[in-house]
């Protein structure tokens, strides 16, 4: 059932599902406020595509996070939904990548799904008008440049999509080969040994930085495993 009010159709979300505002809503009582995946345009569907959400204003979004990583390295990113309208007060979201592992963290209220990233329930904006979520992203085996596509909605809690609206953005990681200090794709004896002095504080990390495959300002055991795996592989996927 449907009611008018204040100049806007509210439709009932007892006994169904609205078509699309399920997916990155954060309504009060609409089924599936706890997010869904497969609208962040990674396969150029977004919820507005559906004509699901329209009237609201759409919120700036963005990625905060590393644009380059080393192979098998693991980062935390912030997707941020700046809402643009005082009416809308909450977000939700949903991420996924073109290659590569997504990872929710505990407490940040999303969840893993079909291997995209979504929230449990509405955030509501903060101080500033933005609600935010951090992941995390394992890079590929293989050097190259992969994408993190991102879709926010900025909601303002009634149980329909008449006021909300979406937005999208993408980040660009390019990916490095772990322990290839001299970027010729493959990781020689000469640059093992030269991460490992780097792990111990002999050498500087800027003598290779591409042995700090996450970014941090070191060399960790994992990051010399992986320049190991890749110097077997010639900086490839591992062999199943």
């Amino acid at each position: 059932m449907s009611k008018h009010l204040g100049g806007r159709w509210r439709v009932a979300a007892a006994g169904g599902v609205l078509i699309c505002a399920a997916a990155l809503h954060g309504g009060r009582a609409l089924a599936r406020s706890g997010g869904m995946v497969g609208f962040s345009s990674k396969d150029g569907t977004t919820c507005n595509a559906a004509f699901c959400h329209s009237g609201g204003v759409a919120p700036i979004v963005n990625f905060i996070g590393p644009d380059a990583l080393g192979t098998g390295a693991m980062a935390t990113f912030r997707f941020v939904v700046q809402s643009q309208a005082p009416e809308q007060l909450s977000a939700g979201f949903n991420v996924a990548a073109s290659d590569g592992r997504l990872g929710a963290i505990e407490g940040q209220g999303s969840r893993l799904q079909n291997g995209e990233i979504t929230q449990t329930a509405p955030k509501g904006n903060d101080a500033n008008g933005e609600a935010s979520w951090e992941f995390t992203w394992t890079a590929p085996g293989t050097p190259g440049e992969y994408i993190l596509f991102g879709a926010g909605n900025s909601v303002d809690g009634f149980a329909d999509p008449a006021g909300d609206l979406a937005a999208t953005t993408t980040h660009v990681v390019r990916v490095q080969c772990t322990g290839d200090c001299n970027g010729d794709t493959a990781v020689t004896v000469d640059e093992l040994i030269l991460g490992i002095n780097i792990a111990l504080d002999k050498a500087a990390v800027a003598d290779c930085d591409l042995f700090d495959g996450d970014g941090d300002g070191a060399v960790t055991v994992g990051e010399l495993i992986v320049g190991v795996r890749n110097a077997l592989t010639r900086c490839g996927p591992a062999t199943p």
